[in-house]
């Protein structure tokens, strides 16, 4: 299944916009340090952050410590482009990334 085939609701969720301005970015890493802050009170990630399916544990990359971990090649893709943007998706979800630590 890919991702393309699973049925989205994007109701209040945050997409994250092709380009970007300064200010944009700088929301984008306030988000991501608040929903890093607020992790003690989610659970541990059990979710790909783009899909509604669970995680595969080979695909994984390392950021800041944190092991965020996908579904699938297209997901790790994103997730390599801005793990910012893939926290603040967990987030929603109620999830944080594993830590390393």
């Amino acid at each position: 299944m890919r991702a393309k085939d699973i049925p989205v609701s994007h109701n209040q969720l945050y997409l994250r916009p092709l380009k970007m301005s300064a200010r944009d970015k700088i929301v984008e890493k306030i988000m991501t340090k608040q929903a890093l802050i607020r992790g003690s009170n989610y659970l541990k990630q059990v979710e790909c952050p783009f899909l509604p399916l669970g995680i595969v544990p080979h695909l994984f990359h390392d950021w800041n410590d944190l092991h965020i971990y996908t579904y699938c090649e297209e997901c790790l893709v994103k997730v390599k482009e801005s793990p910012e943007h893939a926290i603040i998706k967990l987030a929603e979800k109620g999830q944080t990334p594993i830590s390393l630590k």
